[in-house]
Formats: C-alpha cells, structure tokens, sequence
C-alpha cells in the first residue's frame, strides 16, 4: 500500500472521488485554478468579491452594475440568478477580459441574452471601446423598445435592465455606464459618476480612471460635457489624463515591457511585417524569435528605450539587441542585432504616433502623446502592484 506508484494511485483515485462525488472545489487542479495565490481568485480577492454586493440598485433606469458571477458559488451564480432577475435584468454585457467564471448557457436558458465585451482589467478603456459600448447598449435599448411596442400592454417603466460586470463592478463597469450616461442621456460628468456612485457605492474606485473620463470630455459653447469620441482624430487611440508623478523611470524595465507589449497588441494599431516568423533579428541567431508575440515585445523594448535617451537612431538600437556569437572554440564576440528589423519596428511606431523624426539630430524621438501613453502605462504597472486586483 505504501509503495510509491500505489499510494499514488491510491490518491488519484481519492481526488477523483472527492472531486466526482462530493464537491469539485475538493479539486486539487480547481484549487489551483480558483484559488491560485498569484491570481484574480486568490483566498484574499475570493473573501473580497463574496463581500460585494452582487447587484446595484437601478442607475439611470438603464444599467444595473454586477460583480461577476460564479459557477461555483451559492449566492451569485446563474441559477440562483435567474430566479431573482429574470425580467428585470434582460441583457448581461460581460466586460472581464477572461472567459467566464460561470457557464452563460444558465443565464440564456433563464431568458437573460449574454454577451461578452472583453476589455482588459486596470486599463482604461479607450475610445473606440467606449464607441463599441455605446453601439452596443444603444442596440440592446432599440430590441426592449421593440419588445415592448409588441406587448402594449406592459408599461414601458416596466422594460428589464442592462447588467454590466467587470470582476468586482466599480472601475471599467463604472467607466463604460457614465460614458453612456453623459454620451446619450444628458448627463454631465460629476452627474454620472454620482449617479454611478449612488447607486454602486462607493463608485469608480480608480482615481486615474475618472481622471481619463475628464480627460476625454470637452465643453462646448453651452458649457455641457459631451465626450469626445466623434471628435477623436483616428490617429489617437486612448486619450489620457496627465498622471504627474510617476514616469516609465518608476517601473521596472522587465515589467514596463511586458505590460506595454500586451497594450499594443490589444490595441491592435501597431502595423505588423510579413515576416514577422521567418526572420533572424541578428547574425548570431540561428533561429527565428520563438515567441509569437515577439515584435510587440521589441516594439515596446524600442519604445523604452527612446523614452530614456530622448533620441536614437538605429545604429544604437542595433548595439542595443545585439548579443554574443557563438563561434565554437574560438573566441565569442557581439554582433549587432539587424538594423532592418529595428528600422521596421520604428517606422510601426512612428505610424501610430509613438515617435516621431527629429529633423535636428537625427534619429528619432518620443512624441508628446506617445510619452503620456508610455506613463499612462507606467502607472497602471505601479497600480497593478500596488493595489493588487482591487476592481
């Protein structure tokens, strides 16, 4: 019984018991899924999201605001769900960038539409993405209209509510309702966040997220707020509030790339060669990049760069990725890294605004949009740190 492949055996066999027969949250692999300590479901986020309240009252009379459902919860899963909610929520727009923690298919069998919006959590959405949201709610709005014009007999106060949930409810939830409420509905902003934080206390919960909501909104000549989003020149993607204090010197080079790596590629901007998995970066490389994500991550490296030294041409960028070749037994040496991929790779960034020429020295720089996107980033690194996944 205690030899090594039996008592393994023997605890596989208990693990599928425990897991087929009794609960399978006795799972050692849901455990490590759900309550993994470096991700969203850790013990100390799982404790914080069960202590929300899982359903705003109405705002608006459009939205109701959610935290995200569980599949595996008592309370706030969609079975339990749609016996509260049925007909008084008839949409939920699912914002959380992962697949759901629960099987949609109980929601729509309940008579709730499901539909997934992913956006990426501590990011704030951009304007195309508050466009897309808009499009969205404004499509759901037209169908409950119609449904209602069908049924006259029900009163049109009587029309079911739009559910919106990110993870917890409060930030991207928040930034995409009062988006709405000041683009369609006539509200100025301090109106819509209070609206928003009246009935979602305690509201957006992300200062740099209203400090983007302000920064995307002007006033017209009657001194009412409208968003900018049909004023929003197509070169610039995400208008941002100016964060004073923290800079891409703040973040740590590895963590810094990382993160503006996954912003381009979510982006979805940045122009991308042809050649992108044939090609050697440099005459010491054997093979081509290993990793898909390769030239987003070289473009953000590049980006980094640029924005410590002001101004640089290729010749330094070459120097830069450059690495030792190996020559057998002979002595290694460094070679430059291709000046072709590098050249490429500003030329993308130069197409969205990232950098620009400098027609003095040479070479290129960091425009004025690309270094408040480069700090935005920076400090949504340091937020991600420092408030773990506070949503």
């Amino acid at each position: 019984m205690y030899d090594a492949v039996t008592s393994r055996t023997l605890s596989g066999l208990i693990q599928d018991f425990l897991s087929d027969h009794v609960d399978k949250r006795l799972s050692p692999g849901w455990q490590l899924q759900y309550l993994t300590t470096e991700g969203k479901w850790d013990v100390k986020n799982l404790a914080k999201w069960q202590a929300i309240t899982p359903v705003s009252a109405s705002i608006a009379g459009v939205f109701r605001a959610m935290k995200t459902l569980r599949e595996v919860d008592d309370r706030h899963c969609p079975r339990v769900f749609v016996k509260e909610w049925a007909g008084k929520i008839g949409w939920v727009v699912d914002i959380s960038h992962e697949s759901p923690m629960y099987n949609p298919n109980g929601l729509e069998e309940g008579g709730i539409e499901y539909h997934k919006f992913p956006t990426v959590s501590k990011l704030p959405p951009t304007v195309e993405e508050v466009k897309s949201f808009i499009t969205l709610i404004d499509g759901l709005r037209s169908k409950a209209r119609k449904d209602t014009e069908k049924h006259s007999q029900n009163e049109v106060g009587n029309s079911p509510l739009i559910g919106v949930h990110c993870h917890y409810g409060f930030n991207r939830t928040g930034f995409f309702i009062v988006s709405y409420l000041v683009e369609k509905m006539g509200f100025t902003l301090q109106d819509g966040l209070q609206e928003f934080a009246r009935n979602r206390p305690p509201g957006i919960r992300h200062d740099y997220f209203i400090d983007t909501l302000f920064d995307m909104l002007r006033k017209d000549s009657r001194q009412e707020t409208h968003l900018r989003i049909s004023t929003a020149s197509s070169g610039s993607t995400h208008t941002t509030a100016n964060m004073p204090g923290v800079s891409v010197r703040d973040v740590e080079a590895n963590k810094f790339i990382d993160a503006y790596a996954a912003f381009l590629k979510r982006q979805g901007k940045l122009p991308i060669p042809g050649w992108v998995d044939t090609v050697k970066t440099s005459h010491a490389k054997e093979l081509p990049p290993q990793s898909i994500d390769w030239f987003y991550i070289r473009a953000a490296s590049v980006a980094r760069h640029i924005y410590m030294r002001k101004t640089v041409g290729v010749g330094r960028l070459r120097k830069a990725h450059g690495s030792q070749k190996n020559r057998g037994s002979r002595p290694s040496h460094h070679v430059d890294a291709s000046g072709s991929v590098d050249r490429k790779v500003m030329q993308a960034l130069e197409k969205i605004g990232v950098l620009e020429q400098d027609e003095d020295k040479g070479g290129r720089r960091i425009t004025q949009s690309g270094q408040r996107d480069l700090d935005r980033i920076a400090m949504t690194t340091l937020e991600a740190e420092d408030e773990g996944d506070d949503e």
